[in-house]
């Protein structure tokens, strides 16, 4: 069978939501490919390790422990931002360094709030075509690509650092980081050409100077004109065109400019394959909310909440055993 590589990082307050991921990609993936997930962590309990590694073996998942014992360098990847996120939404930016070399390319999803819903074979083996990553269509104010020269142009700039690309679902190319010896100091010379061209994105609440916003910015700022977008020669930067990164968010700002019929349902031109629960997380969520989302969004919350109660269920048992050998 094939391999498949996915990897995420995250702090110790997401990892509940882990066993919930890895139920929907056991559910969509382990029949056809045999698929490693790799978890980027520092401050991850050791029970938790132990407790994803056992339920992910259940699963037929190959669980990887990747403990980033150089954490505190990541620290400066938030020069141009705040401390909103913690610095674990940066460590896939050198993912290259950390897996085997003979990976040649991994799926990258956000920890918690994606799951998927059926096969991603035209997503994950895509053809990088000399690009660093493929993302999916983006939100952007022109419908042809940016370049690394638009970052000296004050509109196209913030352009780039808002949302030309969701990182909450990117298939990264390891090889070509590799080649190119992409490292902390890449990232961090690009923040300093960011600080010194001196074009704030977004002033916060308080005062604060944003330059770009977080992850997603700071990559497409690095990697502007190296990016391949997934569909890009037929739907262009069409912003709900979004099989690989189903921002549900999205559909629902969107929905009053949609067409869809008297019962709630409007036909798409694409099968949703990855689900992205952006902004309204499923534990967040509340029951009235909940009512006010078109059916198709509630179809995946649902689809969520399923793979969270048969993961619940299982960890119940699991740690029920584990007292009775005690």
């Amino acid at each position: 069978m094939k391999e498949i590589n996915i990897l995420t990082s995250t702090d110790n307050n997401y990892v509940k939501h882990l066993f919930t991921q890895l139920r929907s990609i056991a559910d969509n993936l382990t029949k056809k490919y045999d698929v490693n997930f790799w978890l980027f962590h520092y401050r991850i309990p050791k029970a938790d390790i132990e407790e994803l590694t056992a339920y992910s073996e259940f699963l037929g998942i190959k669980f990887h422990e990747v403990y980033v014992d150089d954490y505190e360098k990541y620290e400066m990847l938030n020069k141009g931002a705040d401390n909103q996120f913690p610095i674990e939404v940066y460590f896939y930016f050198c993912a290259h360094r950390y897996l085997p070399e003979t990976i040649e390319r991994a799926l990258y999803i956000d920890a918690g709030d994606i799951i998927f819903d059926g096969d991603i074979e035209e997503f994950y083996f895509s053809p990088f075509e000399g690009n660093f990553m493929i993302a999916s269509i983006a939100i952007s104010k022109r419908n042809e690509l940016y370049n690394f020269d638009d970052l000296f142009d004050a509109d196209c700039y913030r352009d780039i650092v808002r949302e030309y690309i969701n990182s909450g679902s990117l298939v990264l190319n390891l090889t070509l980081m590799r080649i190119f010896h992409i490292d902390l100091r890449f990232y961090e010379n690009v923040i300093d050409l960011i600080l010194e061209n001196g074009v704030v994105y977004i002033t916060g609440p308080n005062g604060e100077l944003f330059y770009y916003t977080y992850d997603q910015g700071l990559l497409a700022a690095a990697f502007v004109g190296r990016i391949k977008f997934f569909d890009y020669e037929h739907f262009r930067l069409e912003k709900l065109h979004m099989p690989y990164n189903f921002r549900l968010y999205l559909i629902e700002h969107c929905k009053n400019q949609i067409k869809y019929s008297e019962d709630g349902t409007f036909p798409l031109p694409y099968t949703p394959r990855i689900i992205h629960f952006m902004r309204d997380k499923p534990w967040k969520t509340t029951v009235d909310t909940y009512r006010t989302f078109l059916p198709i969004t509630r179809k995946y919350y649902d689809m969520f909440w399923k793979a969270e109660s048969e993961a619940r269920s299982w960890l119940r048992e699991y740690r029920a055993g584990k007292s009775e050998t005690i």
